[in-house]
């Protein structure tokens, strides 16, 4: 007797990678773990659990999180973009699932090389001027060199403007 070993799926894997990186992005685009899970047999021959799918969504967020907060030394960052934007979101579990608009801070930066970077995506209250200062508190503990920052482009916001001025 001889033994197989696969060259294509590590051992133990149930599927490659690349379906992992397909049950995120179906999450992400909106489908439920349950749903996924429906459609996974049609699609790939066997049907994959929603708790495999949440171990899939798990490591995403872990992923989502390491960026959210990765180091920002090094990067010679000339002028700040900020805004608020709203996302429609899904909110809530089962049955009490709804679509809302959520408000989500944004900062991108632009390089010194006039390249545009986002530093910071994060839910908070567009209109909050103590938001945006945990923001830039934020992009500063992470090592944004806040004397190279010459100019900071932002919407009319009361506040804004002097919390800028403050913390760069």
């Amino acid at each position: 007797l001889g033994m197989f070993s696969s060259q294509l799926i590590s051992k133990y894997d149930r599927y490659d990678k690349a379906i992992e990186r397909d049950l995120a992005m179906m999450f992400l685009s909106g489908m439920s773990t349950r749903g996924i899970s429906l459609m996974s047999e049609t699609l790939i021959g066997r049907k994959i659990s929603a708790g495999e799918v949440s171990r899939v969504n798990e490591e995403l967020l872990t992923g989502i999180e390491a960026w959210r907060t990765r180091s920002l030394k090094g990067i010679k960052v000339k002028y700040l973009i900020v805004d608020g934007v709203f996302f429609s979101m899904r909110v809530g579990i089962g049955r009490k699932k709804s679509i809302e608009r959520i408000p989500m801070l944004v900062a991108i930066g632009v390089t010194e090389e006039n390249q545009r970077l986002i530093l910071c995506l994060q839910q908070g209250d567009k209109d909050t001027s103590s938001c945006w200062r945990e923001i830039f508190t934020d992009l500063k503990r992470r090592g944004l060199d806040h004397l190279l920052v010459q100019l900071g482009i932002m919407d009319g916001l009361t506040g804004l403007e002097k919390v800028f001025k403050e913390e760069f």
